[in-house]
């Protein structure tokens, strides 16, 4: 779960990823909440918001990006873009990163 960005700003939502497959938004000030569901969408690190858009990357080595606003129009699934030889490295924990301006698949 996470906001878009500050509570205090008037285009803030929030955003909450149950399990694999639904994504739930609610743009504050709004009665309900909007659910999105996404068969493909298995993500296995906290998802990043970079640049206005949401990144995740999932365990088949791909990488999801949407806009928060707009799911069902955005989503883009970039296939096994992470090596394989580097996925079998067994790792614990999987996050995405930005630093100096690139996003980085760091496995822990």
């Amino acid at each position: 779960m996470f906001f878009t960005c500050p509570p205090s700003h008037p285009d803030c939502s929030i955003v909450a990823i149950i399990g694999y497959y639904s994504i739930y938004v609610h743009k504050l000030g709004e009665a309900n909440w909007k659910k999105h569901s996404c068969p493909c969408f298995k993500p296995i690190c906290h998802p990043i918001l970079y640049q206005g858009l949401c990144y995740s990357f999932d365990g088949k080595r791909n990488l999801t990006v949407f806009d928060v606003q707009d799911i069902e129009n955005t989503w883009i699934v970039h296939e096994k873009l992470i090596p394989e030889s580097l996925v079998k490295i067994p790792a614990r924990l999987t996050a995405l990163v930005e630093h100096n301006g690139q996003l980085w698949v760091v496995f822990i």
